[in-house]
């Protein structure tokens, strides 16, 4: 008789273990949960600045007659409002760029403003707030020359948050423009292919 109950005593712990393992993961998903939402911001403004390259390809009437005319040092500013449905997943809501070559007299007609809106993801945080991010933005943007000079603009970001106020990323931006030659009437497809190095930070609660 003392077998016989020892023996479904101990099928039931073993039934029970997954039960009890279950509790436990989800108690260590929301301990993560709560240690991750207190290292983002959910809503707020964010500040970047970047420096790079900038490297330009044209093509007229649909033929390449150079693959990339020239590159030229670079440096941005970005202004963003963001808002975090949780703490892996938010959107840009308004992002604002503006790039400029460091010559900006001299070259001031590849300044360019951008307005964009896009997405990102985080991943789970590790060594307190630390975490990595990705995001994803298009939009439009516009050139400060003469004629018809706006087009579409493509942003990408991979970087790490130290904390929860500051990041460090690597962007690559693409500006397609189609510039309009008044006097030839000639219409040219203009590439800006921008790669910086960025730092940030995140302002809000």
């Amino acid at each position: 008789m003392k077998k016989t109950y020892y023996l479904f005593l101990s099928i039931g712990m073993l039934l029970l273990l997954p039960f009890f393992g279950m509790a436990q993961l989800q108690s260590g998903k929301e301990e993560l949960s709560l240690k991750s939402k207190n290292c983002y911001t959910q809503t707020g403004i964010g500040i970047d600045l970047g420096v790079g390259t900038t490297a330009i390809s044209m093509n007229e009437y649909g033929y390449r007659y150079g693959n990339y005319i020239f590159q030229y040092p670079t440096f941005a500013a970005g202004f963003r409002l963001v808002h975090h449905f949780n703490p892996y997943l938010g959107m840009d809501f308004l992002k604002i760029n503006f790039h400029s070559p460091f010559r900006a007299v001299r070259m001031s007609d590849f300044m360019n403003f951008q307005f964009m809106t896009g997405i990102r993801g985080n991943t789970p945080t590790f060594f307190k707030c630390m975490s990595g991010y990705g995001v994803a933005r298009l939009g439009y943007g516009l050139r400060f020359v003469n004629g018809y000079n706006h087009g579409v603009a493509f942003e990408t970001e991979l970087g790490l948050n130290l904390t929860r106020y500051s990041f460090i990323a690597f962007s690559y931006n693409l500006l397609s423009l189609f510039v309009e030659d008044y006097p030839s009437r000639s219409l040219t497809s203009v590439l800006l292919h921008t790669y910086q190095l960025r730092i940030g930070f995140n302002l809000g609660k």
